[in-house]
């Protein structure tokens, strides 16, 4: 009998243990959480500053943010204003700038790794008052 019929079984065997090897290195060397979706709870954000506005006087944005009750240390943020007449973010994006009597929205979106999919925006109504607020 040839010597290669005599392994022939053994080929076999091997041949069908190895992906069931493989799957279990994986498993056990934990890239299977890697790759899993996070369960993260509800964003929310919280408008921290004032929401009656001086013309000219320009309000530093913060904005907290909380994850499944939680808070995100350093959130990256994107704010716009809904109307450009009457109010303005600085070229930074971290301050607002009053420009004229009126109401406008502060609109927020949460740039995040941890939420799967897209995080819906959040309006805060600002209004802006000129002179002195009373």
């Amino acid at each position: 009998m040839p010597r290669s019929a005599r392994h022939a079984p053994v080929a076999i065997l091997a041949r069908r243990v190895t992906p069931l090897l493989v799957v279990a290195a994986v498993v056990a060397c934990g890239l299977s959480d890697v790759f899993a979706t996070t369960d993260v709870g509800a964003v929310t954000f919280r408008w921290e500053g004032e929401s009656m506005l001086r013309t000219g006087v320009d309000v530093p944005i913060r904005i907290s943010v909380l994850i499944g009750g939680q808070p995100l240390t350093q959130p990256r943020l994107v704010v716009r204003v809904s109307d450009s007449t009457v109010m303005v973010t600085n070229a930074a994006g971290d301050s607002i700038h009053p420009l004229s009597n009126g109401q406008a929205d502060i609109l927020v979106e949460l740039l995040s790794s941890l939420t799967s999919g897209v995080v819906a925006d959040t309006a805060f109504e600002i209004r802006v008052a000129g002179g002195t607020l009373r």
